[in-house]
């Protein structure tokens, strides 16, 4: 595989609910991986708790946008 930096952070309401695991897919590659971006521009960090600034996870923006669309 290749190794890629991710370099965008994906802004959060400071009194937003924590992103708990889910079921929610976004985009996925033809070969099943579920985080699925067509550039480096689709991955970010983002802060699972808003509270808590070292609990990073990566997600893609359209896994994002149905979390807080469902939640």
């Amino acid at each position: 595989g290749k190794n890629r930096v991710l370099f965008r952070v994906w802004p959060r309401d400071p009194k937003g609910k924590t992103i708990t695991a889910s079921s929610l897919r976004g985009k996925e590659a033809a070969n099943g991986i579920d985080l699925w971006g067509a550039t480096l521009y689709d991955f970010y960090y983002v802060l699972r708790a808003p509270d808590v600034k070292n609990y990073l996870t990566i997600s893609t923006g359209s896994r994002l946008a149905k979390w807080m669309v469902n939640s």
